[in-house]
């Protein structure tokens, strides 16, 4: 499975979309968002719900991706 970067990495690229645009989008840092994509830190519930409507995946596919990212740590 997937960690709730790649997912990200995946999902933007699908939408030919820079890590600025994500993180402009989402009302982030780009720091942020480089950090998520690298699984440095795991989004909060605000993130998770912004991320699943800017990307337009499900928010329980990247909700799992964060459990399973937890469990693997």
């Amino acid at each position: 499975m997937l960690t709730i970067g790649q997912k990200m990495m995946e999902c933007r690229e699908n939408f030919n979309m820079s890590q600025e645009e994500l993180a402009m989008r989402i009302r982030k840092s780009l720091k942020m968002v480089q950090q998520l994509e690298e699984n440095q830190m795991t989004p909060d519930q605000d993130t998770l719900f912004n991320l699943s409507s800017v990307l337009d995946i499900p928010i329980s596919d990247l909700i799992d991706c964060c459990n399973e990212q937890k469990i693997l740590h």
